[in-house]
């Protein structure tokens, strides 16, 4: 225990008296080393790594650390290449796709005679959605036309009713001027 000390005490005499009290030193746990190692250890690892990577770089060969330029240029080559191909692939896939969705878009009627019997009665039995679908838009066309000129009906209705009143009762007051006199 080299961090534990004894104190000693003094009797009245003046002379001291050992003790068997030890009381711990007080040392902040920041001072204290946490590794195993010694620092000369230390010193002379790191002076090995040293060594070590200073000898990696000298044992390396110097032709290896050339840029090779020619193989660097003919790669990116290669590689525009592969990139014109996959961009002309796209472009012709992009293509195909238009042209169907044209066909479709125009309606382009469907093959019955590549289907069995079943099938084709199948196909001509189901109802057509895309007539039921445009029959449905002009409906709502006509719903809305209508319901605009019922509302514009019963305003004109409205204001009929009200100038026949007024003029009735315009009459009215006239035939009784009239007969009172």
């Amino acid at each position: 225990m080299a961090d534990l000390e004894t104190s000693e005490l003094v009797n009245s005499e003046g002379t001291d008296i050992p003790s068997k009290l030890i009381i711990p030193k007080r040392r902040s746990s920041i001072f204290q080393r946490r590794s195993i190692n010694t620092r000369q250890q230390d010193y002379v690892e790191a002076i090995n790594e040293e060594q070590k990577s200073e000898a990696r770089k000298n044992s390396e060969d110097p032709q290896e650390e050339i840029f090779d330029l020619s193989d660097y240029i003919s790669s990116l080559k290669k590689e525009q290449s592969a990139w014109k191909k996959t961009l002309n692939e796209r472009k012709s896939q992009r293509r195909c796709l238009a042209k169907e969705e044209s066909q479709v878009a125009a309606g382009v009627e469907l093959d019955l005679s590549l289907f069995t019997d079943e099938e084709r009665a199948f196909i001509a039995g189901r109802p057509d959605y895309d007539a039921t679908s445009r029959s449905l838009d002009n409906l709502l066309k006509i719903a809305v036309k209508s319901v605009e000129l019922n509302t514009q009906v019963d305003h004109l209705s409205k204001t009929i009713a009200e100038t026949i009143n007024q003029e009735m009762n315009v009459a009215k007051c006239q035939l009784m001027d009239l007969s009172d006199i």
